[in-house]
């Protein structure tokens, strides 16, 4: 029984009708659409997916779950630019999610693509989210040339990379913008970006989150028409669209409609109106067909929903499909510049990448070898890190202003048996300041990018062992640099040994220290988001700091405790400091008054219970502590990489 519309501007009206004369509903059984492979031609189908997800607050098996996909199959072509449209909170970029691969847990049904179960995981699908982040401290041209090295393949030559650049810079206006930093460009700009940077490689299986948000209706207009030329080389390109104009949505060839996490409509845009009329829903001829679809899935009255609901048959329903029009007569409608200037570029891709309208789609793999991708990456951080104005070029002047500071309180005691204490105090607090300094740099470090990192990894882009690498080691040396001239200039100033050798092995170990203290704020900064890291940061480093051997010494503790300090970096990084200053035979001290007890360094080391230490098994210690630590931390990044999607 058809379901009647109640509103005004549902009425029938007469050129409606006469649209849809002798238009009839047929008869959908709701069976799987993976039996219908189509000769030639590429396929993703899904059937009966469902999805939900916990609400609420509290223990995870207290909370309700809530359905956000009820059971939707569909069916999506290459060679069609398929859009899926509803109203907010539908289930759009949670199918997205589901069908891309990029959400893997608590769903249910089957993605089959060109038969085979979850084959899309295996293939070159790019995936450009709704909120998608970019870096923001290159020009567009720069993080268009980092795509590009990084996601062409190394038999591309410079100039064809270039005119791809070129190309793809012109295709989606970005020409204009191309030397403004990222940070600097309007939302829409950053939107064709995010397209652009996926583009460059074109990549057989596209999916896109909301292409058009945050533009305007030209920048719209030819954002679709270059997905439509995309499409028209036998790529599957799927994007999701909240509220079309109607130009916009003559565009697409594909129509699937979702409301309420379910699908009311699979088919042609050319059949939504008389698949509508067929349930008694007749659009007026004034009236936006995309507006007036969302009209219809908002109804509250849950009758009209089911009606819907069953005449698509929740995405089985494969009748309203029609053929569509051939890929040269598509391209040729198109007629802007735009379109022309990016067919040759798809050409060129095509000829580079083997793959041929309806041909054979890669196995998803990155283009670059992990060293090619490593250096890229590394000269990407090397400028990101130059361009932090804050986080960089502060973190090197404080280290001086601090190394000058603390060099003028305890100016000259180092070579004075009168002040042997202060300079074990002056020794503690540079491990102390050093400590907390690398530390807290680095809780930042991750989570400022994660979301980055997702996206690119997901696309790859690079291996993630790649990017890791060229972080950890961007920050190291950044990290040697600055603890090397803090050093340096506390050395000299408080009068230490004038001698190379203890100078080397006085920096070794600081630099050692900071290095492991690094590797800790990165790791919290992989664990947790930046507001939890500043918070809770602190627990994982402060409780060594009581088990140094400053404030409490080793032989005073209680027996049960002694295991900690063993294992306290610290502690062997003070240990390893005062055998450099004081230990491998240093001769008697100066004394600037009349008795000095600590005259000599051996008696100043058995006094702290040092005079058998070791600074190279110090150094073995803390240096076995940065490799763990940074292998563990490796595996924490690559969780939260496949957790937080």
């Amino acid at each position: 029984m058809a379901c009647e519309m109640s509103l005004e501007l549902c009425q029938p009206v007469e050129p409606a009708l006469e649209f849809v004369k002798d238009v009839k509903l047929a008869k959908c059984e709701s069976v799987p659409t993976s039996g219908r492979s189509r000769i030639g031609q590429f396929n993703l189908t899904f059937n009966h997916l469902k999805y939900k997800v916990r609400t609420g607050f509290g223990l995870p098996h207290k909370r309700e779950w809530k359905c956000i996909l009820k059971g939707v199959s569909g069916e999506f072509l290459s060679g069609e630019l398929t859009g899926i449209i509803g109203p907010s909170g539908c289930g759009k970029s949670t199918l997205m999610d589901i069908l891309t691969g990029y959400t893997i847990s608590n769903k249910e049904g089957e993605v089959l693509f060109n038969g085979v179960k979850d084959g899309l995981a295996r293939y070159d699908v790019c995936y450009i989210m709704q909120d998608t982040q970019l870096q923001p401290l290159f020009t567009v041209k720069e993080a268009i040339n980092f795509a590009a090295n990084l996601k062409l393949s190394s038999d591309v030559s410079y100039k064809e990379k270039k005119l791809k650049i070129m190309n793809c810079l012109e295709s989606l206006s970005l020409m204009s913008c191309q030397n403004t930093i990222v940070e600097k460009i309007s939302g829409g700009e950053k939107k064709r970006l995010a397209i652009a940077l996926e583009l460059i490689t074109n990549p057989p299986v596209l999916f896109i989150d909301e292409p058009t948000s945050g533009l305007d209706s030209s920048s719209s207009k030819q954002c679709l028409e270059v997905l439509k030329l995309v499409a028209d080389k036998g790529r599957i390109v799927v994007c999701s669209i909240h509220q079309p104009s109607a130009l916009l949505f003559e565009m697409f060839d594909h129509l699937y409609t979702m409301a309420a996490g379910e699908c009311i409509y699979q088919g042609s845009v050319e059949n939504l109106l008389p698949y509508l009329a067929s349930l008694g829903f007749i659009c007026p001829s004034y009236y936006n067909p995309a507006d007036y679809v969302l009209e219809i899935s908002l109804l509250e009255r849950q009758e009209c929903h089911n009606e819907l609901v069953r005449a698509s048959g929740n995405g089985t329903c494969c009748d309203w499909r029609q053929k569509r029009i051939s890929s040269k007569t598509s391209s040729q409608n198109l007629g802007t510049c735009s379109a022309s200037v990016y067919k040759e570029e798809f050409e060129i891709n095509d000829s580079m990448n083997g793959i041929k309208s309806f041909g054979v789609i890669h196995r998803k793999q990155c283009c670059t070898n992990i060293f090619k991708q490593s250096f890229i990456l590394l000269h990407r951080n090397a400028i990101r890190l130059y361009r932090e104005k804050t986080l960089i070029r502060a973190r090197l002047i404080f280290h001086i202003v601090i190394g000058f500071l603390i060099g003028l309180l305890y100016h000259g005691i180092g070579s004075d048996a009168a002040f042997v204490f202060d300079n074990f105090s002056f020794i503690f607090f540079c491990l102390m300041f050093l400590m907390f300094t690398s530390f807290s740099a680095m809780i930042m470090a991750f989570p400022s990018e994660l979301t980055i990192v997702i996206r690119e990894y997901f696309n790859c882009w690079y291996s993630l062992k790649s990017y890791y690498f060229s972080v950890v080691m961007a920050d190291i040396i950044f990290q040697i640099i600055c603890t090397t001239t803090y050093c340096s200039l506390v050395y000299m100033i408080t009068s230490q040994p004038r001698d190379i050798q203890r100078f080397i092995l006085f920096t070794l170990m600081y630099i050692l220290v900071s290095l492991v203290s690094q590797g800790i704020g990165l790791f919290v900064g992989a664990s947790m988001r930046i507001e939890h890291g500043m918070v809770f940061g602190a627990l994982f480093i402060a409780p060594w700091v009581i088990f140094s051997g400053f404030f409490l010494h080793l032989s005073d503790a209680a027996p049960w405790f002694h295991w900690i300090f063993h294992i306290s970096f610290l502690k062997h990084g003070l240990e390893g400091v005062m055998e450099a200053l004081y230990g491998y035979n240093r001769p008697r001290l100066s004394c600037s008054i009349d008795y000095c007890h600590f005259i000599s360094p051996k008696k100043l080391l058995k006094e702290f219970d040092l005079l058998h230490n070791d600074y190279w098994t110090n150094f073995y210690i803390l240096f076995s502590y940065i490799v763990v630590i940074y292998i563990i931390t490796y595996f924490m990044l690559k969780y939260q990489v496949y957790h937080k999607r």
